[in-house]
Parts: C-alpha cells; structure tokens; sequence
C-alpha cells in the first residue's frame, strides 16, 4: 500500500495518471487532509479545476462511487467540499449527475451523524479494551436495529465497512457478528 505522500506525489508528478481514472481514484482515496490541502493547492497552481476532479467522480458508476467513499471518510469529505464549490458548466446530464452525487452524499451524511451519536452515546475506547462477551449489549443492539432499515445486504456491508472505519464497530468479530445477525434478519426476520 502507498503511503498519502506517496500518493500525492504520484497524482501530481505523474501526467500519465490522468489518463487512467481509476488509478486516479485510488490515489486520491488514499490522501490524508494534509495531502488533500497540498493538493488542492497543487491544482490551482497548475490551472486544472475543480471541474475536471468532479469530472472524475462523475464517471464512476454510482455503485463503485458509494462503496468508494463508505470506505473512505476522508475522501468523502473532500467530494462534498468540491460538490460545493463545483461552479461549472450546467448541462441537463451534469445536473442530473450532481443530483445523484448530491443524494449519495446525504446519504452518506446520515450514516457520519449516526457514527457521532453513537460515539456520543457510549464509550468506545473503553469499550474497545473489553472482551467482546462484556461490552455494551445495546450499542450492537443500535447498531442492528438500524443496519435493518438497509433492505440491500451489499449496501448494508458497506454500511458496516463505514461504520468500523469510523470506530463505531470495534473490530473484526463484531463486524463478522453484525453482518451474519443482518443477513440472517433479512432471511427469516430474526437476528438470531
């Protein structure tokens, strides 16, 4: 794996990478907020746009772009930030490609506010140091009353991904829990 300064250097010494975007995808996923500031910096002073950053985003399929930033919380960040600033063209397919990106991100938004109230409601350092046998019966109780909204099994996983990337889900085993408990309320209406 490379490191963020690895990345960066690549995304802005490299002008073959322009032409492979999923590359570039990678790249710019794996950038800390330093590198993204670096970056940003990098693009103005080279004369590209924001425009051309969004361009990326707007040729994945929405799928790939919603597993893409559950997975990467940063990156989801700095999406929003060029979204916000995105003053280009407004032809009828960029605006309908900025809406589907725009729902995305409100989605997304609302599993990042989940993350807060969970971290708000229970203690999850000290939870972390626990067996898992011991730790709060309630917070994995939350965590599957909310995860059973999500009818897809896929988008609940990534869901999931997001979550443990975020410290919601402490690690491996309730990962593995919560994703056998879901399927299994999907299949029969019961978690256990």
């Amino acid at each position: 794996m490379l490191s963020s300064e690895q990345c960066f250097r690549i995304l802005t010494h490299t002008d073959q990478i322009n032409r492979d975007i999923t590359l570039r995808i990678h790249l710019l996923a794996n950038l800390d907020s330093r590198s993204w500031d670096e970056f940003f910096l990098k693009i103005g002073e080279s004369g590209d746009s924001i425009q051309t950053l969004i361009h990326i985003f707007e040729n994945i399929r929405i799928r790939e772009l919603h597993q893409l930033l559950l997975q990467n919380p940063m990156l989801y960040t700095y999406l929003r930030i060029l979204i916000e600033l995105d003053e280009g063209e407004n032809t009828p397919e960029r605006i309908e490609k900025k809406k589907e990106m725009l729902s995305l991100l409100d989605e997304i938004h609302k599993w990042e506010l989940f993350s807060k109230e969970m971290k708000n409601n229970f203690n999850l350092e000290e939870e972390s140091q626990l067996t898992p046998n011991i730790r709060n019966p309630n917070r994995i109780s939350c965590l599957l009353h909310e995860s059973a909204k999500i009818i897809d099994n896929d988008h609940r996983n990534d869901v999931f991904i997001y979550l443990k990337v975020n410290g919601v889900i402490l690690d491996e085993w309730e990962f593995e829990v919560l994703k056998h408990a879901s399927a299994n309320y999907s299949q029969n209406g019961s978690f256990f």
